[in-house]
């Protein structure tokens, strides 16, 4: 998924979506990966990291939220 994508998923402002990506990847949660047909785009993914604190975070979301 790219930011873009997020922003209009999440219906967020592009720079808040630019924020939260830059500082995700800063803890080396997400990684970038250019999009070879528009290389002014990237997709993001979670890293390995990022994979264990979402495994992590989601069930307990979703007991907050029921």
């Amino acid at each position: 998924m790219t930011a873009k994508q997020i922003g209009t998923h999440s219906r967020m402002h592009k720079t808040k979506v630019s924020r939260a990506v830059a500082r995700l990847a800063s803890r080396h949660l997400i990684e970038r990966v250019a999009n070879s047909d528009d290389l002014r785009e990237a997709f993001l993914g979670l890293t390995s990291t990022g994979r264990e604190v979402y495994d992590d975070l989601v069930p307990r979301a979703l007991a907050f939220a029921d």
